[in-house]
Formats: C-alpha cells, structure tokens, sequence
C-alpha cells in the first residue's frame, strides 16, 4: 500500500518545508520566516538546533505545533566568564556598544556583542545572545520528502 503524501512523517534527513518561529518569554520574536516564503531544510543538516529539529519528528504536512524550550536544552545557561576585556588596539576600526563581531578561537569562529569601552577597554560578551532564555519554537509543516535511502 502506498502512503499518501499527507501521511509522510518527519524523520532523520527528511527534506521538510516549514514555517517557524523562535519567540523569548516576554513574547520578542527573535527569528522567523517570511510569511510567504517557508525555508526548507534536512533533518539533521544544522541548519536548525537539534533541540527544534526533535521537535519536529513524527509531524505531517499542515501540522503546527508549539513548544516551550528550557535554556539547558537550547542555547544554555549565561556564563559571567564569557565576559571579557580586551584592548581597544586589537581592533583596526573602534566597534561601538551593541556591535556582534565574529572573533577566531582557535580556528572556529564565534560572535561576541560589543557591550561597552571605558577605561581603554572593550568589554565583549561572548555568550550566545539567546542564552539564559526560554524560547518558544513554533512551527507550521508545509511539505516533507522522506529521505532517499539507498
């Protein structure tokens, strides 16, 4: 018997076709898709954070969800650590406050936000911009292609 199309599931490396939407608790929304264009992805290819994606398995074309997120399952707990001072002649241009600027850490590259320079130093937050917060993932499934197994 053949499975109809309405009847496909989400899965490991399946091509699906959502929209979604990432929201804090005070309701600011931090990322979503354009109302009218869905993004596509595969299950598994990074393009979202394992904790969404396992969200998403076992849903079908025009399933919607929501689910509430707890910062150890997302983008984890803030890190006073990840707070750090650096000279001002690192840098070839003087950033301003509120700047998220990519920094090489041994070969990878990580963002940190500029949050302020005073006493000839920049102080720069190297934490995640969503750490520390419960995020809302919602989602609208518009399409889903099982994985091609050979």
């Amino acid at each position: 018997m053949k499975n109809s199309a309405s009847t496909i599931s989400i899965e490991e490396n399946s091509q699906v076709t959502l929209h979604f939407k990432l929201q804090l608790e005070a309701g600011n929304i931090v990322d979503q898709t354009d109302p009218e264009q869905p993004v596509t992805l595969n299950i598994g290819d990074g393009t979202l954070k394992t904790c969404f994606e396992e969200t998403l398995i076992g849903l079908t074309i025009g399933d919607k969800q929501q689910v509430t997120i707890d910062p150890r399952m997302s983008f984890g707990f803030r890190d006073e650590t990840l707070i750090q001072a650096v000279e001002p002649s690192l840098f070839k241009d003087l950033p301003n406050a509120g700047d998220i600027l990519p920094f090489n850490q041994d070969g990878e590259e990580i963002l940190g936000t500029i949050i302020e320079i005073k006493d000839g130093a920049i102080i720069i937050d190297f934490n995640h911009p969503l750490a520390g917060h419960t995020i809302t993932f919602s989602a609208e499934i518009i399409h889903v292609n099982q994985p091609n197994l050979h």
